[in-house]
């Protein structure tokens, strides 16, 4: 076999693995085993979205304890009236 095609079939059989290995990654990233690399950028903005979510979250919660807390005296105020 001559140089030339001993280098053309390493050549093929590199792309055939490169090829191989690409697919795998594209495989478990569909499969959800591996995530895309993100960004500090946008690593940060998305603790900042978690962190504003949460503090809806808590907001929201604060509110309907309020909320939970006043019908709640409603009803006793009233229970105790027909007392």
């Amino acid at each position: 076999m001559s140089s030339i095609e001993s280098s053309a079939t390493s050549l093929v059989r590199s792309a055939e693995e490169l090829m191989f290995v690409t697919r795998s990654l594209k495989e478990a990233w569909i499969l959800g085993q591996i995530k895309p690399l993100r960004s500090e950028e946008e690593q940060q903005e998305q603790e900042g979205d978690s962190l504003t979510e949460d503090k809806d979250v808590s907001d929201r919660e604060k509110q309907n304890t309020k909320k939970v807390n006043s019908k709640a005296e409603k009803l006793l105020d009233a229970i105790l009236q027909e007392s």
